[in-house]
C-alpha cells in the first residue's frame, strides 16, 4: 500500500503561508532533501487554493509527477497531468492508496491537509498546530537542520 506523506514548509508558529496566501518560507537557495524525496514518489495531492497560487505565479506543476487537484469549481486542469478532483477527498485518497505506484505527496494546502488529517489518511511528514479531534502518535525519524536555519523535521506516523 502506497504512504500519504505529508512534507510542507511551516513557520516555527505554524503558518504554511502569509495572511495574503505568499508562501517566501520556501527557500529555493538549496536542495533541503527533496531530490531524495521525489525518488519515493509520484503523485501530488493538491487544494485548490495552493493550485491556484501556483498557476497565477506561473509554476509548473510538477511536470514528472501526477498532480491531483481538489476542487468543485475548477473545470478544465492546466496541465495534462493535472486530474481534477471533484469528489470526497476520504474516498478518492482511500483508493488512490490501494492503487499501485509510488508514494503520494500531500502538498497542501491547509483545508486538504485538514481533511486528510481528519480521515486518518496521513502516514508520514509533519503535523501542523491545531485543534483536533481525535489524538495520533507520531515518532520522529529524522531531523536536519540547514545553514539558512531552517529545520526540516520527518516523523512517522504510529498506528494503532
Amino acid at each position: 500500500m502506497r504512504s500519504v506523506i505529508l512534507n510542507v514548509a511551516v513557520s516555527l508558529d505554524g503558518y504554511l503561508s502569509g495572511k495574503n496566501g505568499e508562501y517566501d518560507r520556501c527557500f529555493t537557495d538549496q536542495d533541503y532533501g527533496m531530490k531524495e524525496f521525489f525518488k519515493r514518489i509520484d503523485a501530488t495531492l493538491i487544494g485548490r487554493k495552493t493550485y491556484d497560487l501556483m498557476v497565477k505565479a506561473g509554476e509548473a506543476i510538477y511536470p514528472t509527477l501526477m498532480n491531483y487537484v481538489f476542487s468543485r469549481t475548477i473545470q478544465k486542469a492546466s496541465a495534462k497531468n493535472v486530474h481534477i478532483v471533484s469528489e470526497s477527498v476520504a474516498g478518492f485518497v482511500r483508493n488512490l492508496k490501494e492503487a499501485k505506484g509510488k508514494d503520494i505527496w500531500l502538498f497542501g494546502g491547509a483545508e486538504l491537509i485538514h481533511a486528510c488529517l481528519e480521515h486518518d489518511l496521513v502516514d508520514a511528514g509533519k503535523p501542523l498546530f491545531g485543534a483536533r479531534s481525535t489524538r495520533q502518535h507520531f515518532v520522529l525519524i529524522q531531523s536536519k537542520q540547514y545553514s539558512t536555519g531552517l529545520v526540516q523535521l520527518m516523523y512517522k506516523r504510529l498506528k494503532g
